[in-house]
């Protein structure tokens, strides 16, 4: 923006004028509703998060009970009470149901932890957001109180 482009516009403005300012209900009305949509929305990422990791270690304990259950009943192992019948189980195929399952679930399991994670500093934003909306009604209310006592 040139000088000259700077002169026009504020010439501009004082002959329209300036709009009027936002009243003071309105500035507290958008305030409260951001503090409101703010406490809110971590409210509810908290609690996706978190259902999700319990969701995850729920699987992991599914997961550990299958493989528990596999050195429990594997036959061949020194610790196992299980015999193995001659041409009806096969000790490979047990070593594969019992340790494929929690195979698989430790990714997710690693993913279940770290939404534990995300869920616990959401619910850390959600607790900072409420307090500061909290905090933040108490002021307007302590504004609008000192503006009914000078009207009064």
């Amino acid at each position: 923006m040139t000088q000259e482009d700077f002169r026009n516009a504020l010439r501009s403005m004082s002959a329209h004028g300036l709009p009027p300012a936002p009243s003071a209900h309105d500035m507290a009305r958008a305030l409260v509703s951001r503090d409101h949509r703010r406490t809110g929305l971590f409210g509810v990422l908290a609690l996706f998060f978190w259902f999700v990791g319990a969701g995850g270690l729920i699987w992991l304990v599914i997961a550990l009970n299958r493989f528990v259950t596999f050195l429990r009943i594997a036959p061949g192992l020194p610790w196992s009470q299980a015999r193995p019948v001659p041409g009806h189980q096969d000790p490979f195929e047990y070593m594969i149901w019992g340790t494929t399952f929690i195979h698989r679930t430790a990714p997710f399991v690693c993913g279940a932890i770290a939404c534990l994670l995300l869920a616990a500093i959401f619910t850390v934003m959600m607790i900072y957001a409420s307090q500061r909306a909290t905090l933040t009604r108490i002021n307007l209310s302590l504004a609008e109180l000192a503006e009914q006592v000078k009207r009064g």
